[in-house]
């Protein structure tokens, strides 16, 4: 009787592991389809809908339409779904072609931001539309109908053809509640969570190699759909009917077009244990594309795909991998590298040490951040697979994929989700420069939003008939573990302290943007310049630090400007326009993330024109690969190259010339963030900055230089002291 239980019990267990590892996919909970414009089927608010002009078949074949905002309501479960959006771009009766241009919301998700269809479809060599999103409905969501609302521009109009929600498997592209994330490219050891607060956009999906006549594929090809009842679309192409390339061919680079194969295997039988079923239809593993075979001439030439993707996004990137060549039985007998961005994500690619054996699917994820240094809105994210490059390992190194998905990720907003979600390995609390520099500057942003202030370090005692007073105070400030000269943080009750409260006997100066305080810290043996801004000022508050003046005489330094400003934080189009936006602010800051990163003031009017200004000195260096030669040398060895280059990437971006290039002020947060993140997952394996720096000076003497216009940087005190009037 215990052996039957046992058997019982054994078969029944096998039985649920299958049914969860092997994927069995049941009916999706909601598998709606919308016929847009047709009587039958729309519960919309007010609109228009006409026929199309001929017969393109479902759903194209009708279209609602409107000059007005008009929503769609459906009452959907809790999970996450596809959501899928047809459009056929032509003239309707009284809707010209041109001017449909539109937003569309799907609940609390934004999905397309003012959309030119007709222009995508252009560009796209289409004449049909099908856009593809991820979401997830929450239990609050669940609670109410969720609106797919769909808002013209001004002077345009809004159309749909039809709408597709269907469920998916819990984490199918979303990161398990268990998991620690996907593999994050140049992140070293971060995973990046993808949540459920985030939407994804599907850009592509591709069935690798499946290139072949109709005759082959109707007698081999096991389906041509999506057989987990989601109904996503692969691409592929039949190159002998067309004279252009189709599918993953149309993104190969031309060697790769040449030197590359279509590999398949239509007998082999697939055995889903280690992913589920639904991950991709079967066929996807039945071909493949791969190299040449010659070990030899695979190491010096690579396989590359370059996908056109939107800059200043996140991607998730997942490579689909079959293992069904008969001369690969084993693990180590094929391994290649991969590549993704440039950056080398896999040293050494085994799919059956991955899968667990031949026949056996297998797919690998990656979140890649995609950012153009020129500001482009269009990037190529490229692939490449590349032969393994030791030799005696591996007895074939050649590199085959089988299929690709790239999803773009957005907030709730629609825009880029800049701040990834990471999770880290456990790490030691040594504290380091880099992390007190990123965090310094991350808790000046967010908790000095409203008192702005510029502290030009004194080099002598104050001798002051106050300066008594304030000793008696005893100020402590908080300071992180750089040296004094490059990193301090004040509270607000230091500040206050320091100038007795904002005294008005303490003003030097009046801005536009506030006024400017004299005050003591340190016990009173360094004098300050604090500037306090105006809470009703509506105008940018970084850029209007004064205009400054390096001089050895106190008596000259008194002047007068139609530009308010500081000379080297002075916003480039504030001086050509007059005008200040909040991108002012972002330039401004920009420059303090200089100063923070190579120890020194914005201008040394001695120095030659090239270095006088730290903002054209560094944007300089960085373009000509020499950012090193002006980095602070007390964190040459302590600051890991991932952070380092975060760090810098934002502070250039602050930068640039034309405002509408410079990121956000929630963007540079969340980039600093980011870099800081990066460098505490170091674990102290850092990349250190070359060494070759020669001798390296104190922190004193940093700190003031050799120059004597460093030196009397005391001697600096902001404009419009002689007119003490706001503009």
């Amino acid at each position: 009787m215990k052996s039957i239980l046992t058997l019982l019990y054994l078969f029944l267990f096998v039985y649920f592991v299958s049914l969860f590892v092997g994927g069995d996919w049941a009916a999706p909970v909601e598998d709606i389809a919308v016929t847009c414009g047709s009587d039958t089927t729309d519960t919309i608010g007010s609109s228009a809908h006409r026929m199309a002009p001929d017969n393109p078949g479902r759903p194209y074949d009708t279209a609602r339409l409107s000059n007005s905002e008009f929503t769609y309501r459906f009452d959907l479960t809790t999970g996450q779904k596809f959501v899928r959006l047809y459009f056929y771009p032509v003239s309707y009766a009284n809707f010209a072609r041109s001017q449909a241009l539109f937003s569309v919301k799907a609940g609390d998700f934004t999905l397309v931001d003012h959309f030119n269809a007709s222009a995508t479809a252009d560009a796209a060599g289409e004449d049909k539309l099908y856009r593809e999103f991820c979401l997830n409905i929450d239990e609050q969501q669940s609670l109410r109908p969720v609106n797919i609302t769909f808002t013209p521009s001004k002077d345009a109009y809004a159309f749909i053809n039809g709408i597709e929600i269907v469920s998916m498997p819990t984490s199918l592209y979303y990161s398990a509640p268990e998991s620690d994330g996907f593999q994050y490219v140049g992140g070293g050891k971060l995973k990046y969570r993808i949540e459920n607060s985030a939407s994804l956009e599907t850009f592509y999906r591709l069935d690798i190699g499946r290139n072949i006549t109709k005759e082959l594929e109707n007698t081999y090809l096991r389906s041509t759909d999506d057989q987990s009842n989601m109904y996503r679309k692969w691409d592929y192409g039949h190159n002998m009917y067309n004279t252009r390339d189709y599918g993953d061919g149309m993104y190969l680079d031309d060697f790769s077009k040449e030197s590359s194969v279509q590999s398949y295997n239509y007998t082999i039988r697939h055995n889903f244990v280690t992913i589920p079923e639904y991950s991709a239809p079967e066929n996807v593993y039945l071909t493949g594309r791969t190299m040449v075979m010659n070990n030899t001439i695979n190491k010096s030439h690579k396989l590359t795909w370059k996908f056109p993707v939107d800059s200043s996004f996140h991607y998730l990137v997942r490579l689909h991998f079959c293992e069904f060549e008969s001369h690969i039985t084993r693990s180590g007998d094929r391994k290649f590298q991969i590549e993704l961005a440039n950056r080398t994500v896999e040293e050494g690619a085994d799919i059956i040490q991955w899968s667990g054996g031949k026949g056996i699917p297998i797919y690998r994820d990656y979140v890649v951040y995609m950012s153009s240094p020129e500001n482009e809105k269009k990037v190529n994210l490229s692939l490449s697979l590349a032969a393994f490059q030791k030799d005696g390992v591996t007895s074939n190194n050649n590199p085959i994929l089988n299929g690709l998905e790239i999803l773009k990720l957005l907030d709730s907003n629609g825009s880029s989700n800049a701040a990834p979600q990471v999770k880290s390995p456990k790490r030691s609390n040594k504290s380091t420069p880099t992390l007190a520099v990123v965090a310094g500057v991350v808790a000046s942003i967010l908790v000095f939003s409203v008192v702005g202030f510029l502290v030009f370090k004194r080099g002598w005692r104050v001798k002051d008939s106050r300066s008594s007073h304030r000793m008696k105070n005893s100020m402590k400030t908080h300071k992180s573990s750089l040296p004094t000269h490059l990193c301090r943080y004040f509270s607000l009750a230091v500040i206050k302290a320091a100038t007795e409260n904002f005294n008005v006997s303490s003003i030097i100066g009046v801005g536009g943007f506030g006024n400017v305080y004299k005050g003591w810290i340190d016990s009173g043996a360094t004098v300050v310049a604090i500037k306090r801004l105006k809470p009703e000022s509506s105008q940018a508050k970084v850029s209007d630090f004064g205009l400054s003046k390096g001089t050895t005489n106190v008596s000259k330094t008194h002047i007068s400007t139609l530009v308010k400003g500081s000379f080297g934080y002075l916003d480039p189009e504030y001086f050509r326009t007059q005008h200040l936006t909040e991108k002012s602010d972002v330039y401004s800051f920009g420059v303090v993330l200089c100063e923070v990163l190579c120890a020194r003031p914005a201008v040394i009017p001695t120095e030659e024109i090239r270095q006088a200004s730290l903002a054209e000195w560094t944007k300089s260096c960085y373009h000509n690969g020499e950012l090193y030669q002006i980095i602070d040398p007390s964190l040459r060895g302590k600051i890991a190259s991932e952070c380092l280059n975060k760090f810098t990437e934002v502070a250039i971006s602050c930068m640039n010339d034309n405002g509408t290039d410079r990121p956000s002020m929630n963007d540079v947060v969340r980039g600093l963030e980011f870099a800081l993140q990066l460098h505490q997952s170091a674990e102290g394996d850092i990349n250190c900055i070359e060494r070759n720096i020669g001798a390296e000076t104190s922190s004193s003497e940093q700190s003031c230089a050799t120059n004597d216009s460093i030196k009397c940087a005391s001697a600096t005190i902001f404009s419009e002291i002689n007119n003490p009037s706001g503009r």
